[in-house]
């Protein structure tokens, strides 16, 4: 299959975007898995952002502190308090946990919901790894999520699963190297979710032609949307999307 003529970052935008809001009129994406959360973020970030639209970026678990990632969009960074600013485009918001930031209080998000137009959550976390099994408290699903979308690190592809895959210890598959069963386990893994549910499969860039067709044609067996595409690339390689799940 050819990489279709398209922005990956507007149709994951407009995607996710295209989900019921909340009460108050804004959309909250809790974003989890592996294999590129927070590029994601700040990619839907940068799309909203562009759109003339308010967005808040914050975490219900950890991610990156600003002090050792640097985050493009966001023009504003709150660090250690309860209050969110009423100016500024981007707002980065969370508590200093060392090389993170850590979740904020539940009851400012609640009222963010008021103050902003899109909310983006790191729900999950993998230590870096592109792909993850969960534990029963995880994810973190943020409080009045309107879309869930769990990302997949395609770069784990033909390296030693044990090596690719965050909590190994609850991967249930016999394989020794990660390959497309490995992806479609991860896949089939029930995890929390809330409003509208999409599988991103990320790094289609680090992955061959032939294997892409096959990954694709594994996909088609299983229900649900699904994205398969690279966010560095901004590229997209096979969309399904089923009304029903977003």
């Amino acid at each position: 299959m050819e990489e279709m003529d398209l922005s990956l970052r507007t149709l994951l935008y407009s995607t996710l975007m295209d989900t019921p809001p909340s009460i108050c009129g804004a959309r909250l994406v809790s974003v989890i898995g592996s294999g590129g959360k927070t590029s994601l973020i700040e990619s839907l970030a940068a799309e909203a952002v562009k759109r003339s639209k308010r967005v808040l970026i914050t975490t219900t678990t950890k991610m990156a502190h600003p002090e050792f990632h640097r985050y493009e969009t966001p023009d504003v960074i709150v660090l250690d308090s309860d209050i969110l600013p009423e100016t500024g485009r981007c707002i980065l918001w969370g508590n200093s946990a060392g090389e993170k930031i850590s979740s904020g209080k539940e009851e400012i998000l609640k009222n963010a919901l008021f103050d902003f137009d899109v909310i983006l959550v790191e729900a999950d976390g993998s230590h870096g790894l592109p792909l993850k099994m969960h534990r029963e408290d995880e994810p973190v699903i943020a409080p009045f999520t309107t879309a869930t979308v769990q990302v997949f690190g395609l770069s784990a592809l033909n390296k030693p699963a044990e090596s690719v895959i965050h909590r190994y210890d609850r991967f249930e598959g016999s394989e020794r190297v990660a390959d497309i069963t490995t992806v479609m386990r991860c896949m089939d893994e029930p995890v929390k979710r809330g409003g509208g549910f999409l599988s991103f499969l990320n790094q289609s860039d680090t992955v061959d032609a032939q294997t892409l067709d096959l990954l694709a044609d594994a996909v088609r067996t299983r229900s649900g949307s699904v994205i398969i595409g690279s966010l560095v690339q901004d590229t997209i390689h096979y969309v399904r999307m089923e009304e029903s799940q977003i």
